[in-house]
Order: C-alpha cells, then structure tokens, then sequence
C-alpha cells in the first residue's frame, strides 16, 4: 500500500512539471519523428530483459478496434551512449534509468527541452525489477501521458489551420462548431444530416454529423446508438450502384466521457457496405442537445485498404476536442484526469 500511495504522489506530482527551458525568448528548433513514433533511450541487456518487455506490453500494445495489428506506438531502441544529434530532437522519448541512487522510484516529464513540440519522459529505479514493478503500476498514467501529447499536438494544428466555411456550416445546421481539417469538402447535405469527405489517391476519411429528437436517456445505449447510425450512415453511399455503408456485426465497443464538461458515449466498431465488399474501422461520438432535444452524432470513419489505419483513425477521434456549444465557445485543449502542460 506504502509504495501504491508514492506512486500516486508520483504521478499526481505530474501535473506541475513543467519544461526545463527558464529561457522564455529562446527559439527551438522543430521536433523529428513520426507521428506516434517514439525512441526508448536504454541498453540493449535492458531492452531484451524484463523492463524492454513491459514497455512493449504497455506502449506497443494493439490499438481496439482496427482491421490489422497496429501498436500504441512505433518503438525504436538507442542506446544511451548513441544519444547525441538526432535523437535529442525526437518528439516523443522514454529515457530508462537504474543504480543506487536512485532511491525511490519515480517519473519525470519534461516539455519542450531541446526541440518543439516535444516530451521526454525519464523513468528512474534502484534496479530492473523495481522499475518493472514502477511502470506497470503506473502503466495506464505513463500510456496515457504519450497519447495526451500527440492529441494536444494535433489539436493545436486544427485549431490553426481548418475549413472556416464548414465550421459556419455545421454551426447554421447544428448549432455546435467543429474544426475539421483542411481537405475536407462537403459530399452531402441532407435534412439534419451532412457528409464530410477527405479523398486522397490510397485513403479516405469521412465525417457523418446527424441529429435527430431526444426522448430518453436510453438514446445513448449501444443498441439504439447503433440504430441510429445505420439509419444515416446508409445515406453514405459505396461505389457499386444499391451498396451504402452499415455496421459491421462485431459488436462495437462503447465508453462514456466528458469533454469540455459535456458528457458524450464515445462507441468504436467497423463498418461495411451493405451489397459490396468494404470496409474498415469507425469511431463516434453522442451527446444530448438539452436546450434544443435533440440527440446529436458525430461519426468518423476511415478506408484504406492494404493500408495502416492508426493515425488517420486517431486524427478523427482528436476532432471531438475542438468542438464547442454555445454554452462553451472557447475549447480548452484537453480535459482529462492529466494535463500535457
């Protein structure tokens, strides 16, 4: 219980760390690295033992819900030794540190260090099985951190560069604003339906936002969310002439959030086309429209076909931070448990 309770103060410690850099008026240079990748600075005996294991099961572990294997993150070993030009200007890195005098098990996060927009996040213990003990205790906190960070960097990048004229679209229809990214166009507007379509030569993202009357609060089960979407979603039609996109009959899965104090049933699952073969993974979000009744959806879905689909997905399901209500115009960039800064 003791070492429980200095593992919260740990990670509770967290949330005022801020960047090492004192120099207000100093100028970093741009971060390297691929979205969702990240370098694990450590030695190769560490790599292969116990705590190399551990952060494999904790940061690689395969995202829900997508058509082929793909991990939380792209890991990349270097030792620490090696750790010179490059690397130190990596956007995501995890530095693994054991010896004596590091008495007490701890995390540390630092922002912004030597590159923008950056995290390095140094996890310290007395030796190997106590780190390995450390970070799995504190697996979801550590996951989380890296994820929060990515997100909050795609954010900031909708919030400057998106498609002003559907904001005020969706606005005029729904009465909420989103910042969809650039490349998007309006494939269809209906009676409270409207498709938004990113089109590219090898991928496709698509965004469907409907609405349609409250009644009760079993509008947001599974079951009736579900319904609903294959009443619009079979407005968005395939290739192939009678084909339009349904539900997969894999169960989807379904959690219940709150973002920027509004509660949303957030339901991840696969669709296809109804009469065709396609297919591919989707994530929606639901809340209630109290003032208006009304039960409002934003579903997002990708096709890519022979291609990874974690970052196009993970682009998606960042959009639901940029939305905002009347009743709450100015989006903060995240609002769970742990803050990025």
């Amino acid at each position: 219980m003791k070492k429980f309770l200095q593992l919260l103060i740990v990670i509770t410690s967290i949330l005022s760390i801020q960047s090492c850099n004192t120099d207000q008026d100093k100028v970093l240079p741009g971060s390297q690295g691929a979205l969702y990748e990240m370098f694990v600075v450590c030695s190769q005996e560490k790599w292969d033992g116990e705590i190399g294991d551990t952060l494999r099961a904790i940061l690689a572990e395969p995202v829900p819900m997508l058509n082929q294997i793909e991990p939380h993150f792209d890991l990349l070993r270097i030792n620490p030794e090696a750790y010179t030009n490059l690397v130190p200007r990596h956007r995501n890195q995890l530095v693994v540190n054991t010896g004596k005098k590091y008495e007490t098990p701890s995390i540390n996060i630092q922002y912004d260090v030597y590159a923008d927009p950056q995290i390095i996040v140094t996890a310290s213990a007395a030796n190997d099985s106590i780190l390995t003990d450390y970070l799995w205790q504190s697996r979801k906190e550590l996951l989380q951190v890296f994820m929060m960070a990515e997100r909050d960097r795609n954010i900031k990048i909708n919030e400057r560069y998106f498609v002003n004229q559907i904001r005020k679209d969706v606005e005029a229809k729904f009465n909420f604003s989103i910042k969809v990214p650039q490349g998007y166009i309006i494939a269809k507007d209906a009676e409270n339906f409207m498709w938004l379509t990113n089109e590219q030569p090898l991928t496709s993202s698509g965004i469907v936002i409907y609405e349609y009357p409250y009644k009760t609060s079993n509008d947001l089960r599974l079951d009736n969310i579900v319904a609903m979407r294959n009443k619009y979603t079979a407005l968005v039609p395939g290739q192939i002439d009678g084909s339009y996109m349904i539900t997969a009959e894999i169960e989807p899965d379904i959690r219940y959030m709150k973002v920027h104090n509004r509660p949303w049933a957030e339901v991840r699952g696969f669709w296809d086309l109804k009469n065709d073969f396609f297919g591919g993974p989707f994530i929606s979000f639901t809340t209630v429209d109290k003032e208006r009744q009304k039960v409002i959806c934003i579903d997002c879905f990708v096709s890519a076909p022979g291609k990874n689909k974690r970052n196009l997905i993970r682009q998606l399901e960042n959009l639901i931070y940029t939305v905002s209500f009347p009743d709450n115009l100015t989006p903060a960039t995240t609002t769970d448990t742990i803050k990025t800064k």
